[in-house]
Formats: C-alpha cells, sequence, structure tokens
C-alpha cells in the first residue's frame, strides 16, 4: 500500500509539473493539428429540380352498365376486390350494383347484380375491404334516414342486419375504416348554418319549425381564443381539443 501510494503520488507530481509547464506552445499545438480535422463551413446541397414526367392511359378492355336500355347511367363509384378480382359499379339510375369479374382485364363480364331496391331507390356509394362489401342506400324521401347494407363479395349475399344499418339522410362517401372494424359514412342531408352570434336564437327558431328541422341544435361557437382548432367539452365538464383526422380528411363532401 505505502509503495502504491507512493507511486500515484509520483505520477500526480508529473502530471501537475506538465499542466504547469507546457513542453509544446499552444502555437504549436494548432500547427500540428491534421489538416482534415479543420472545420469547414457546412455547404448546403441544393435540391435537385422536379423533373416532369407523364403518364401514358392504354385502355385494357371495357364494360357497359347492365341497367337496360338506358344512356345516361353511369358508374359514378367503382370498388375493386383484389380476393377476388371483381369491381363493384354503382349505377346512378337504378338501386343496383354491377359486380364486374375483372380476372381477364381485356374481357369484363357481368358476375352478378346486387339489387338493394328493398332498402331504398338510390345507390350512393360503395366500398370493399377484404371480402366486404358496404352499400350506401338513399332513402324514397331524401331527408329521412339511409341504410348501410353489406355484402359478401363472394356469393353476393347480405351478411349484416337484414334491415340494414340505419345512417343519415343521403348517404355518401362510404369508407371502411380501422382495418375493416368501422364505416365511415357522410350524409349530405344535412345543413350546416354558420350565423352571426345575436342571430343564432332566429336560425335555430325558424329551423325548429320546419318539420325535417324539429332536432336541430347549436353546435359551437367560434372563439378568438384559439383559432383554427376545435375544441370538445367533454361530459365531465373539461376541454379537449379535437385534432385533425390523418390520411384522408373523411368523411367529406365532394
Amino acid at each position: 500500500m505505502i509503495r502504491l501510494a507512493a507511486a500515484i503520488a509520483a505520477v500526480l507530481a508529473a502530471s501537475v509539473a506538465l499542466a504547469g509547464k507546457p513542453s509544446v506552445a499552444p502555437r504549436s499545438i494548432a500547427a500540428a493539428k491534421p489538416a482534415s480535422a479543420a472545420k469547414v463551413a457546412p455547404t448546403r446541397k441544393s435540391s435537385p429540380a422536379t423533373q416532369p414526367f407523364t403518364i401514358e392511359l392504354a385502355k385494357v378492355g371495357g364494360y357497359t352498365s347492365s341497367v337496360a336500355g338506358s344512356t345516361t347511367t353511369a358508374a359514378e363509384i367503382v370498388a375493386y376486390d383484389a380476393g377476388t378480382r371483381r369491381a363493384f359499379l354503382i349505377n346512378t339510375e337504378s338501386p343496383t350494383v354491377d359486380v364486374v369479374d375483372l380476372s381477364n382485364p381485356a374481357v369484363p363480364t357481368l358476375a352478378g347484380v346486387i339489387d338493394v331496391s328493398y332498402w331504398g331507390p338510390k345507390v350512393n356509394s360503395v366500398d370493399v375491404y377484404r371480402g366486404k362489401v358496404a352499400i350506401a342506400v338513399e332513402a324514397a324521401v331524401a331527408t329521412d334516414a339511409g341504410k348501410v347494407v353489406l355484402f359478401s363479395a363472394v356469393d353476393l349475399q347480405q351478411t349484416g342486419p337484414a334491415q340494414g344499418i340505419s345512417v343519415g339522410a343521403m348517404p355518401d362517401m362510404v369508407t371502411f375504416a380501422d382495418e375493416g372494424e368501422l364505416l365511415l359514412v357522410a350524409n349530405e342531408g344535412k345543413l350546416l348554418a354558420i350565423v352571426p352570434a345575436e342571430a343564432a336564437e332566429r336560425v335555430l327558431a325558424a329551423m325548429r319549425a320546419h318539420e325535417h328541422g324539429r332536432q336541430s341544435v347549436v353546435l359551437g361557437r367560434a372563439v378568438a381564443e384559439h383559432p383554427r382548432m376545435v375544441a370538445m367539452r367533454t361530459a365531465v365538464g373539461g376541454t379537449r381539443v379535437i385534432p385533425m383526422p390523418i390520411g384522408e380528411q373523411l368523411p367529406r363532401i365532394c
């Protein structure tokens, strides 16, 4: 232990002597610094200019609506199921959805027709997710509640509730979400009026006086405290900021 302590003391003494009397001047140390270690002002790389490009489309095949004798009907909404290689096309003049086999894209063939006239006279939208088909059907009276009806993409049989899923008026933009566990539906038959605060009660009274506006309510008010933000009052009295949806902004109306 004595020898170890003496050795440590000798090292410390040598270090103190070296620190107190440097053998190399700071200027010499700077000169000895490798050139590769010298600091160089960073240069900003210019991003390459966006190169224009074009996409060329070539028609492979075609399909004509199954609505006989119609010259104005159109496949307004088309949804594709990769598992069955089928396309689901709504007809704008008929409460039906054409199911088209695209196994051979050059020769699309009609595989079947889904008739939804039991639930309403007009199909507004269709979406498909892994063999599940959701069809949005408008009611005979446009302001009445619409339906979303579920079918199998394989055998085209109904899979959901027999009466369909009751949704808002004029349902549209039906979309599967959350890995097919949820359905988003935009209801076109809704009126959102933004009016001056002093006129809100008069407008609300006028809307409630109408047959189809009896359930009208004041949803919120515009304030200066948090511009471009939506805050919701929770059931327990707190305030929660509602974030913008991630990805595609749904539901939306075009």
